[in-house]
């Protein structure tokens, strides 16, 4: 079972996991929203016929764009570093239940 599967069935992921999550949802919705600038500039360079484009900046504003988005994973990195796994509480109070059920009353 991959990552994806894993957290679409809200399965237990590590620290490093959900950061790669992050990253990949980053990258997709950083691709989306930096590449409007650089579409606008292409349909108004074949509207009016010009095709001078400053492209070095809109390179830099996607690389920015880019740039922030693996920010945004390494600080979820960070950040899920103290958090726990929930399976593993789960399991821990699913144990804990079992021995108190078996364990006869005095």
């Amino acid at each position: 079972m991959n990552l994806f599967q894993r957290a679409s069935l809200k399965l237990p992921l590590s620290p490093i996991e959900r950061s790669i999550l992050k990253l990949v949802k980053s990258f997709l919705l950083t691709g989306l929203v930096a590449i409007l600038p650089t579409i606008n500039a292409i349909i108004t360079a074949i509207a009016t016929g010009t095709f001078s484009q400053n492209w070095t900046q809109q390179l830099y504003l996607l690389s920015a764009a880019f740039l922030v988005a693996v920010v945004h994973a390494v600080a979820k990195y960070f950040s899920s570093q103290g958090d726990f796994l929930v399976g593993s509480v789960i399991d821990q109070i699913a144990d804990t239940i079992s021995q108190k059920m078996q364990t006869p009353p005095k």
